[in-house]
């Protein structure tokens, strides 16, 4: 059983990492010992209120605030605010502590470097947490023939709805270029416009504010980079420096007026709400990517779609299932288990296995990640002057008044 210390107790906490921890806890695998934040922690509705709360002041390093529970070595999950990940990271690495690290990991290149470097002086120390590519895009990574069979993924009734016969899942386990073909095109859209989820006036500052990593290239388009560099011998590599890729932005007036008044932001440090990317892979294959929050008032669209020359998959990561067709009929469809207390279940249950030297992934689990923020990072530096102010509600395929393949 691991001990395990969680800092950072708001939104992401209480949703996602509260909930799949009592799960795990059930199962006798891990221990929650305690938490941390600048405030004092809301009540639970998961997990124990006896979890002992320690508040954290600005000058205090998290290795000296843990210090003396240095010989239960506990595992640190990181899920506060974005300007904090790399220096918390680094100070709690070199006190002797392994990491788990929300995305984004880092807010700028030299914080990248230097998260490379300290990832490769501590092997098995730090790991990156991503929920799209560990949980949400699991049909597409099972059918790509990256998750192992023997893997608790499959193992399990914690990640894959049980269907029958039992083993039928594993038959699809590396059936992606079978069933499809040679690729076609690729389109990603990660739209969120309803509740918790699709506003943001329930979190912090760091969200809105570019200087500390906010803007929703950073919140969500790390999600939609992630099956680019999973995929990229099916696919075609990406040139992670984006010098030939195009992008434009737009920012919600409803998210403006709340950095300015709520946070007074200057209007120069406001992230966008909204984001198109267009790129080719090194095969010549086309990706459209659109990422966004209070994009629209209808319904929220998540959505991965894989166009083959003999087939496709529709990857639908809202209500979590994924279809895949030869030509236009529906051959498969491959769910996910969606109660809202095991979410995070496959991404905190990764890590640990991680850190125990195992992997449910036969690729190297940490360099996706990485790449993916290594070109957002990039993405970055080519928008943000002069964004579009649009409205709440306004339907986004008309945020620009023309569509994404039109992208200039």
């Amino acid at each position: 059983m691991e001990n395990i210390a969680v800092v950072g107790t708001g939104d992401v906490f209480h949703r996602f990492l509260a909930p799949s921890l009592e799960i795990l806890e059930f199962q006798q695998l891990v221990k929650v010992l305690v938490t941390i934040d600048i405030k004092q922690r809301k009540p639970l509705e998961y997990l124990s209120e006896k979890i002992e709360h320690r508040v954290r002041t600005s000058d205090e390093g998290l290795g000296f605030l843990l210090n003396d529970m240095k010989d239960k070595k506990p595992i640190v999950i990181l899920a506060h605010d974005n300007d904090l990940h790399y220096e918390d990271t680094k100070d709690l690495v070199e006190n002797g502590f392994s990491v788990m690290l929300e995305k984004p990991y880092v807010i700028n290149k030299n914080q990248l470097n230097s998260l490379k470097k300290l990832i490769s002086e501590n092997p098995n120390k730090i790991f990156l947490m991503e929920y799209y590519l560990m949980r949400k895009m699991a049909p597409l990574f099972l059918l790509s023939g990256i998750i192992n069979k023997d893997s608790f993924y499959i193992g399990t009734e914690e990640v894959f709805r049980e269907r029958e016969p039992k083993n039928n899942l594993s038959s699809y386990i590396g059936k992606l270029e079978e069933i499809l073909g040679d690729p076609v095109s690729v389109k990603i859209k990660i739209l969120e416009s309803e509740g918790d989820s699709g506003k943001l006036d329930h979190r912090g500052a760091h969200v809105f504010d570019i200087r500390r990593g906010g803007g929703m290239i950073q919140d969500m388009g790390i999600h939609a980079f992630i099956p680019l560099f999973v995929l990229e011998n099916y696919l075609g590599k990406i040139d992670k420096s984006f010098n030939k890729g195009k992008v434009r932005v737009a920012v919600c007036k409803e998210f403006y007026d709340l950095a300015k008044e709520k946070y007074n932001i200057p209007e120069k440090y406001i992230g966008e709400t909204y984001a198109e990317i267009s790129l080719t892979t090194e095969k010549n294959i086309p990706v459209n990517i659109v990422v966004g929050k209070y994009s629209a008032y209808t319904q929220t669209q998540k959505n991965l779609i894989i166009s083959g020359t003999k087939g496709k998959i529709d990857l639908n990561m809202h209500d979590n299932f994924m279809h895949i067709y030869q030509g236009y009929k529906i051959i498969e469809r491959i769910e996910l288990v969606n109660p809202k207390r095991s979410r995070y279940y496959p991404i905190i249950r990764t890590g640990l296995e991680y850190f125990k030297g195992k992997n449910p992934f036969c690729i190297d689990i940490l360099q996706p990640p990485l790449n993916a923020q290594e070109f957002a990072l990039h993405v970055i530096e080519r928008v943000r002057e002069n964004p579009k102010i649009y409205e709440t509600g306004e339907n986004h395929n008309n945020i620009f008044n023309d569509s994404l393949e039109n992208l200039k």
